[in-house]
Protein backbone atom coordinates (compact mmCIF):
# COMPACT_ATOMS: atom_id res chain seq x y z
CA UNK A 1 0.00 0.00 0.00
CA UNK A 2 2.94 2.65 0.97
CA UNK A 3 4.65 1.58 -2.48
CA UNK A 4 1.32 2.40 -4.64
CA UNK A 5 0.32 5.47 -2.58
CA UNK A 6 4.67 6.29 -3.37
CA UNK A 7 4.17 5.76 -7.16
CA UNK A 8 0.69 7.67 -6.97
CA UNK A 9 2.45 10.79 -5.58
CA UNK A 10 5.16 10.18 -8.28
CA UNK A 11 2.94 9.48 -10.98
CA UNK A 12 0.19 12.50 -10.03
CA UNK A 13 3.64 14.75 -9.54
CA UNK A 14 4.35 14.56 -12.80
CA UNK A 15 0.88 15.10 -14.10
CA UNK A 16 0.38 18.53 -12.54
CA UNK A 17 3.82 19.22 -13.50
CA UNK A 18 2.50 18.49 -17.16
CA UNK A 19 -0.56 20.38 -16.50
CA UNK A 20 1.21 23.41 -15.83
CA UNK A 21 3.42 23.35 -18.59
CA UNK A 22 0.03 22.87 -20.79
CA UNK A 23 -1.64 25.19 -19.07
CA UNK A 24 1.59 27.76 -19.39
CA UNK A 25 1.64 26.78 -23.58
CA UNK A 26 -2.31 28.06 -23.54
CA UNK A 27 -1.47 31.50 -21.94
CA UNK A 28 1.63 32.18 -24.36
CA UNK A 29 -0.79 31.23 -27.17
CA UNK A 30 -3.48 32.98 -26.02
CA UNK A 31 -1.16 35.83 -25.11
CA UNK A 32 -0.02 36.45 -28.76
CA UNK A 33 -3.43 35.96 -30.70
CA UNK A 34 -6.49 37.64 -30.69
CA UNK A 35 -9.88 35.60 -29.07
CA UNK A 36 -10.96 34.51 -33.05
CA UNK A 37 -6.72 33.51 -33.63
CA UNK A 38 -6.95 31.49 -30.87
CA UNK A 39 -10.11 29.46 -32.17
CA UNK A 40 -8.21 28.55 -34.89
CA UNK A 41 -5.91 27.54 -33.20
CA UNK A 42 -7.72 25.39 -30.72
CA UNK A 43 -9.38 23.58 -33.57
CA UNK A 44 -6.52 22.87 -35.08
CA UNK A 45 -5.14 21.30 -31.88
CA UNK A 46 -8.47 18.91 -31.32
CA UNK A 47 -7.61 17.60 -34.84
CA UNK A 48 -4.01 16.77 -33.97
CA UNK A 49 -5.16 15.11 -29.90
CA UNK A 50 -8.17 13.30 -31.90
CA UNK A 51 -5.20 11.45 -33.94
CA UNK A 52 -2.77 10.98 -31.01
CA UNK A 53 -5.49 9.38 -29.48
CA UNK A 54 -7.38 7.45 -32.31
CA UNK A 55 -4.33 4.40 -32.53
CA UNK A 56 -4.93 4.06 -28.61
CA UNK A 57 -8.09 3.60 -27.98
CA UNK A 58 -9.15 0.38 -26.72
CA UNK A 59 -5.87 -1.13 -27.03
CA UNK A 60 -4.37 0.99 -24.51
CA UNK A 61 -6.18 0.00 -21.69
CA UNK A 62 -6.83 -3.06 -22.27
CA UNK A 63 -3.09 -3.99 -22.58
CA UNK A 64 -2.28 -2.35 -19.78
CA UNK A 65 -5.14 -4.15 -17.48
CA UNK A 66 -4.04 -7.45 -18.53
CA UNK A 67 -0.13 -7.15 -19.82
CA UNK A 68 2.01 -9.64 -17.68
CA UNK A 69 5.26 -8.73 -16.24
CA UNK A 70 8.29 -9.08 -18.18
CA UNK A 71 5.86 -10.60 -20.73
CA UNK A 72 6.70 -9.45 -24.33
CA UNK A 73 5.42 -6.86 -25.86
CA UNK A 74 6.03 -7.53 -29.62
CA UNK A 75 2.16 -7.78 -30.45
CA UNK A 76 1.21 -4.48 -29.13
CA UNK A 77 3.89 -2.70 -31.20
CA UNK A 78 2.49 -4.64 -34.05
CA UNK A 79 -1.04 -3.85 -33.39
CA UNK A 80 -0.20 -0.37 -32.65
CA UNK A 81 1.75 -0.07 -35.89
CA UNK A 82 -0.84 -1.23 -38.06
CA UNK A 83 -3.92 0.90 -37.13
CA UNK A 84 -1.67 3.97 -37.65
CA UNK A 85 -1.32 2.65 -40.88
CA UNK A 86 -4.41 2.34 -41.78
CA UNK A 87 -5.52 5.75 -40.01
CA UNK A 88 -2.97 7.06 -42.50
CA UNK A 89 -4.04 5.37 -45.59
CA UNK A 90 -7.73 6.42 -44.49
CA UNK A 91 -7.16 10.49 -43.97
CA UNK A 92 -5.38 10.78 -47.41
CA UNK A 93 -8.24 8.95 -48.99
CA UNK A 94 -10.18 11.51 -47.04
CA UNK A 95 -8.42 14.48 -48.01
CA UNK A 96 -7.89 13.50 -51.49
CA UNK A 97 -11.88 13.78 -51.95
CA UNK A 98 -12.77 17.07 -49.39
CA UNK A 99 -9.68 19.13 -48.71
CA UNK A 100 -6.12 19.30 -47.44
CA UNK A 101 -6.09 21.82 -44.93
CA UNK A 102 -5.51 19.68 -41.98
CA UNK A 103 -3.43 17.16 -43.18
CA UNK A 104 -0.65 18.01 -41.46
CA UNK A 105 -2.46 18.02 -38.19
CA UNK A 106 -3.39 14.30 -39.08
CA UNK A 107 -0.14 13.26 -39.53
CA UNK A 108 1.60 15.04 -36.33
CA UNK A 109 -1.37 13.63 -34.34
CA UNK A 110 -0.74 9.63 -35.46
CA UNK A 111 3.49 10.46 -34.82
CA UNK A 112 2.77 11.91 -31.69
CA UNK A 113 0.84 8.85 -30.97
CA UNK A 114 3.61 6.45 -30.96
CA UNK A 115 5.23 8.54 -27.93
CA UNK A 116 2.19 7.62 -26.31
CA UNK A 117 2.84 4.04 -27.23
CA UNK A 118 6.33 4.20 -24.95
CA UNK A 119 4.48 5.46 -22.15
CA UNK A 120 1.78 2.76 -22.05
CA UNK A 121 5.07 0.87 -22.57
CA UNK A 122 6.18 2.17 -19.39
CA UNK A 123 2.97 1.84 -17.80
CA UNK A 124 1.90 -1.55 -18.39
CA UNK A 125 5.82 -2.75 -17.18
CA UNK A 126 5.40 -1.01 -13.86
CA UNK A 127 8.62 1.25 -14.56
CA UNK A 128 6.53 4.17 -12.77
CA UNK A 129 9.60 6.22 -11.57
CA UNK A 130 10.66 6.42 -15.91
CA UNK A 131 6.80 6.85 -16.74
CA UNK A 132 7.43 10.09 -14.33
CA UNK A 133 10.13 11.18 -15.93
CA UNK A 134 9.32 10.70 -19.55
CA UNK A 135 5.87 12.15 -18.90
CA UNK A 136 6.39 15.81 -19.01
CA UNK A 137 8.83 15.62 -22.55
CA UNK A 138 6.11 16.20 -24.82
CA UNK A 139 4.79 19.17 -22.10
CA UNK A 140 8.40 20.88 -21.95
CA UNK A 141 9.08 20.29 -25.61
CA UNK A 142 5.98 22.12 -26.97
CA UNK A 143 6.30 25.18 -24.41
CA UNK A 144 10.05 25.62 -26.09
CA UNK A 145 8.95 25.59 -28.90
CA UNK A 146 6.09 27.59 -28.58
CA UNK A 147 7.63 30.29 -26.54
CA UNK A 148 10.11 30.38 -30.34
CA UNK A 149 7.21 30.53 -32.57
CA UNK A 150 5.43 32.91 -30.76
CA UNK A 151 8.15 35.37 -30.81
CA UNK A 152 8.68 34.84 -34.46
CA UNK A 153 5.84 35.59 -35.58
CA UNK A 154 5.06 31.78 -36.71
CA UNK A 155 1.56 29.90 -36.18
CA UNK A 156 2.46 28.06 -32.87
CA UNK A 157 0.70 24.69 -34.21
CA UNK A 158 3.65 24.24 -35.71
CA UNK A 159 5.35 23.32 -32.32
CA UNK A 160 3.29 19.96 -32.90
CA UNK A 161 4.44 19.45 -36.20
CA UNK A 162 7.64 19.87 -34.70
CA UNK A 163 7.16 17.52 -31.85
CA UNK A 164 5.64 14.68 -33.97
CA UNK A 165 8.80 14.54 -35.44
CA UNK A 166 11.19 13.56 -31.98
CA UNK A 167 8.07 10.95 -31.02
CA UNK A 168 8.78 9.23 -33.96
CA UNK A 169 12.15 9.13 -33.11
CA UNK A 170 11.97 8.58 -29.54
CA UNK A 171 9.57 5.85 -30.35
CA UNK A 172 12.11 3.78 -32.60
CA UNK A 173 15.02 4.25 -29.67
CA UNK A 174 13.07 3.17 -27.01
CA UNK A 175 11.15 0.05 -29.28
CA UNK A 176 14.35 -0.44 -31.44
CA UNK A 177 14.56 -4.09 -29.85
CA UNK A 178 11.36 -5.11 -29.79
CA UNK A 179 10.70 -4.07 -33.60
CA UNK A 180 13.95 -5.84 -34.49
CA UNK A 181 12.46 -9.80 -32.96
CA UNK A 182 9.24 -9.03 -34.68
CA UNK A 183 7.72 -12.75 -35.13
CA UNK A 184 4.81 -13.85 -37.43
CA UNK A 185 3.15 -15.62 -34.21
CA UNK A 186 2.91 -11.61 -32.88
CA UNK A 187 0.50 -10.67 -35.76
CA UNK A 188 -2.14 -13.42 -34.53
CA UNK A 189 -1.64 -12.01 -30.71
CA UNK A 190 -1.85 -8.60 -32.03
CA UNK A 191 -5.34 -9.27 -34.21
CA UNK A 192 -6.34 -10.97 -30.34
CA UNK A 193 -5.66 -7.91 -28.47
CA UNK A 194 -7.43 -6.02 -30.81
CA UNK A 195 -10.43 -8.27 -30.71
CA UNK A 196 -10.41 -8.03 -26.93
CA UNK A 197 -10.14 -4.39 -26.58
CA UNK A 198 -13.91 -4.20 -28.22
CA UNK A 199 -15.07 -3.83 -24.40
CA UNK A 200 -13.00 -0.15 -23.90
CA UNK A 201 -13.44 0.50 -28.15
CA UNK A 202 -17.00 2.11 -27.82
CA UNK A 203 -16.97 3.74 -24.53
CA UNK A 204 -13.09 5.58 -25.56
CA UNK A 205 -14.94 6.58 -29.24
CA UNK A 206 -17.93 7.94 -28.11
CA UNK A 207 -15.66 9.49 -25.58
CA UNK A 208 -13.14 10.89 -28.38
CA UNK A 209 -16.41 12.30 -29.82
CA UNK A 210 -18.39 13.96 -26.67
CA UNK A 211 -14.97 15.62 -25.73
CA UNK A 212 -14.83 17.32 -29.16
CA UNK A 213 -18.62 18.00 -30.28
CA UNK A 214 -19.28 20.97 -28.59
CA UNK A 215 -15.62 22.57 -30.72
CA UNK A 216 -16.76 20.75 -33.94
CA UNK A 217 -20.31 22.17 -33.96
CA UNK A 218 -18.62 25.77 -32.67
CA UNK A 219 -16.62 25.38 -36.03
CA UNK A 220 -20.06 24.39 -38.16
CA UNK A 221 -22.00 27.56 -36.70
CA UNK A 222 -19.36 30.25 -37.01
CA UNK A 223 -18.31 28.90 -40.47
CA UNK A 224 -21.95 29.54 -41.63
CA UNK A 225 -21.84 33.12 -39.52
CA UNK A 226 -24.65 31.85 -37.68
CA UNK A 227 -22.83 32.40 -34.40
CA UNK A 228 -20.11 35.80 -33.69
CA UNK A 229 -16.88 34.45 -35.09
CA UNK A 230 -15.25 34.52 -31.71
CA UNK A 231 -17.74 31.98 -30.09
CA UNK A 232 -15.00 29.08 -31.04
CA UNK A 233 -11.70 31.15 -29.14
CA UNK A 234 -13.89 31.85 -26.18
CA UNK A 235 -14.74 27.89 -25.91
CA UNK A 236 -11.07 26.77 -26.37
CA UNK A 237 -9.85 29.38 -24.41
CA UNK A 238 -11.36 28.44 -21.28
CA UNK A 239 -11.30 24.60 -22.37
CA UNK A 240 -7.48 24.84 -22.65
CA UNK A 241 -7.45 26.23 -19.34
CA UNK A 242 -8.85 23.74 -17.66
CA UNK A 243 -6.88 20.88 -19.38
CA UNK A 244 -5.04 20.53 -16.61
CA UNK A 245 -7.82 18.79 -14.59
CA UNK A 246 -8.25 16.33 -17.47
CA UNK A 247 -4.80 15.28 -17.35
CA UNK A 248 -4.64 14.95 -13.79
CA UNK A 249 -8.12 12.76 -13.28
CA UNK A 250 -6.95 10.67 -16.88
CA UNK A 251 -3.80 9.97 -14.64
CA UNK A 252 -5.85 8.85 -11.54
CA UNK A 253 -8.12 6.92 -13.85
CA UNK A 254 -4.77 4.67 -15.43
CA UNK A 255 -3.22 4.53 -12.66
CA UNK A 256 -5.58 2.82 -10.89
CA UNK A 257 -6.71 0.23 -13.62
CA UNK A 258 -4.10 -2.36 -12.71
CA UNK A 259 -4.48 -2.03 -9.33
CA UNK A 260 -8.35 -2.51 -9.60
CA UNK A 261 -7.57 -5.34 -11.32
CA UNK A 262 -5.49 -7.27 -8.43
CA UNK A 263 -8.02 -5.41 -5.62
CA UNK A 264 -11.41 -4.15 -6.13
CA UNK A 265 -11.56 -2.74 -2.72
CA UNK A 266 -10.28 0.89 -4.31
CA UNK A 267 -13.68 0.90 -5.81
CA UNK A 268 -15.83 0.59 -2.39
CA UNK A 269 -18.14 3.28 -1.58
CA UNK A 270 -15.81 4.78 1.05
CA UNK A 271 -12.97 5.57 -1.57
CA UNK A 272 -15.45 6.82 -3.91
CA UNK A 273 -16.22 9.48 -1.84
CA UNK A 274 -13.29 10.19 -0.95
CA UNK A 275 -11.80 10.33 -4.28
CA UNK A 276 -14.80 13.02 -5.05
CA UNK A 277 -14.28 14.75 -1.89
CA UNK A 278 -10.72 15.37 -2.70
CA UNK A 279 -11.66 16.03 -6.60
CA UNK A 280 -13.74 18.73 -5.81
CA UNK A 281 -11.07 20.61 -3.36
CA UNK A 282 -8.64 20.16 -5.79
CA UNK A 283 -11.18 21.40 -9.20
CA UNK A 284 -12.09 24.34 -6.20
CA UNK A 285 -8.13 25.28 -5.61
CA UNK A 286 -7.48 24.98 -9.74
CA UNK A 287 -10.38 27.02 -10.48
CA UNK A 288 -9.40 30.46 -7.97
CA UNK A 289 -5.94 29.90 -9.35
CA UNK A 290 -6.78 29.87 -12.75
CA UNK A 291 -9.09 33.34 -12.37
CA UNK A 292 -6.35 34.67 -10.51
CA UNK A 293 -3.58 34.28 -13.11
CA UNK A 294 -6.11 35.14 -16.06
CA UNK A 295 -6.51 38.27 -14.25
CA UNK A 296 -2.96 39.49 -14.84
CA UNK A 297 -1.92 37.57 -17.72
CA UNK A 298 -5.26 38.57 -20.16
CA UNK A 299 -7.93 40.70 -18.18
CA UNK A 300 -9.87 41.46 -20.96
CA UNK A 301 -11.04 37.54 -20.86
CA UNK A 302 -11.49 38.09 -17.70
CA UNK A 303 -15.32 38.44 -17.07
CA UNK A 304 -16.03 35.55 -19.84
CA UNK A 305 -13.49 33.11 -17.60
CA UNK A 306 -15.39 33.86 -14.31
CA UNK A 307 -18.84 33.72 -16.26
CA UNK A 308 -18.51 29.93 -18.44
CA UNK A 309 -15.13 28.30 -16.50
CA UNK A 310 -17.52 27.02 -13.70
CA UNK A 311 -19.18 24.71 -16.27
CA UNK A 312 -15.89 23.28 -17.61
CA UNK A 313 -14.46 22.18 -14.30
CA UNK A 314 -17.45 20.99 -12.70
CA UNK A 315 -18.43 18.97 -15.38
CA UNK A 316 -14.64 17.47 -15.42
CA UNK A 317 -15.41 16.55 -11.93
CA UNK A 318 -18.68 14.34 -12.88
CA UNK A 319 -16.08 12.92 -16.09
CA UNK A 320 -13.90 11.70 -13.36
CA UNK A 321 -16.49 10.36 -11.48
CA UNK A 322 -18.30 8.46 -14.01
CA UNK A 323 -14.93 7.25 -15.55
CA UNK A 324 -14.75 5.82 -11.76
CA UNK A 325 -18.45 4.16 -11.67
CA UNK A 326 -17.35 2.87 -15.31
CA UNK A 327 -14.57 0.84 -13.46
CA UNK A 328 -16.80 -0.36 -11.60
CA UNK A 329 -19.09 -1.77 -13.58
CA UNK A 330 -16.86 -2.96 -15.74
CA UNK A 331 -15.83 -5.33 -12.97
CA UNK A 332 -19.06 -6.23 -12.73
CA UNK A 333 -19.07 -7.78 -16.25
CA UNK A 334 -22.03 -4.89 -17.37
CA UNK A 335 -20.32 -3.61 -20.63
CA UNK A 336 -23.86 -4.09 -22.45
CA UNK A 337 -25.34 -1.70 -20.29
CA UNK A 338 -22.63 0.53 -20.25
CA UNK A 339 -22.82 0.51 -24.38
CA UNK A 340 -26.36 1.84 -24.13
CA UNK A 341 -25.33 4.62 -21.97
CA UNK A 342 -22.51 5.73 -24.04
CA UNK A 343 -24.62 5.79 -27.06
CA UNK A 344 -27.35 7.75 -25.40
CA UNK A 345 -24.50 10.37 -24.14
CA UNK A 346 -23.59 10.68 -27.92
CA UNK A 347 -26.84 11.65 -29.40
CA UNK A 348 -27.61 13.33 -26.06
CA UNK A 349 -24.41 15.65 -26.88
CA UNK A 350 -25.41 16.19 -30.57
CA UNK A 351 -28.96 16.95 -30.49
CA UNK A 352 -28.40 19.42 -26.85
CA UNK A 353 -24.95 20.50 -28.15
CA UNK A 354 -26.49 21.69 -31.62
CA UNK A 355 -30.01 22.96 -30.47
CA UNK A 356 -28.58 25.23 -27.80
CA UNK A 357 -25.35 26.37 -29.83
CA UNK A 358 -27.62 27.41 -32.22
CA UNK A 359 -30.08 29.17 -29.74
CA UNK A 360 -27.81 30.16 -27.16
CA UNK A 361 -24.51 30.54 -29.22
CA UNK A 362 -21.66 30.40 -27.40
CA UNK A 363 -23.47 30.09 -23.66
CA UNK A 364 -25.33 26.68 -25.35
CA UNK A 365 -21.92 25.00 -25.61
CA UNK A 366 -20.78 25.04 -21.81
CA UNK A 367 -24.83 24.32 -20.99
CA UNK A 368 -23.93 21.51 -23.17
CA UNK A 369 -20.85 20.31 -21.71
CA UNK A 370 -21.86 20.47 -18.11
CA UNK A 371 -25.46 18.43 -18.95
CA UNK A 372 -23.91 15.58 -20.94
CA UNK A 373 -21.62 14.93 -17.70
CA UNK A 374 -24.30 15.40 -15.18
CA UNK A 375 -26.34 12.70 -16.91
CA UNK A 376 -23.92 10.30 -18.15
CA UNK A 377 -22.27 10.30 -14.44
CA UNK A 378 -26.14 9.91 -12.92
CA UNK A 379 -27.05 7.25 -14.87
CA UNK A 380 -23.80 5.41 -14.46
CA UNK A 381 -24.40 5.63 -10.75
CA UNK A 382 -28.06 4.97 -10.59
CA UNK A 383 -27.17 1.44 -12.51
CA UNK A 384 -24.12 0.88 -9.39
CA UNK A 385 -27.43 1.00 -6.99
CA UNK A 386 -29.75 -0.99 -8.46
Amino acid sequence: MRFFFRTLVSIIGSRLLSAILTFLTSLLVLKFSSIEEYGKYFFSLSIITLFTTLPNIGINNKFIYSHIKNEKVNYYLVAKVIIILLLLFLSFFINTIYQYDYIFCVLSGLSISLFESVLTLLQAREKFTKYSLYLPIKSVIILILTFILVNNDFDPIFAYYCFSLISVLIFIIYCFNELRDLVFEDLSKAYGLVTLSAGFLLFELSALLIIRAETWLLKYFTDLSIIQSESLGIYGTIFSICTGLSIVSNSVISLLLPKIRENRSYLEKSKLILMFLSGLVFCIVYYSLSVYVIKFIKPEILSITTKYMMFIVFGMLLSFMGSLFRLKLVNDKREKELNYIYISQLIITLVFGASFIYIYGVSGAFISFFIVRLYGTFIMWYKIKS
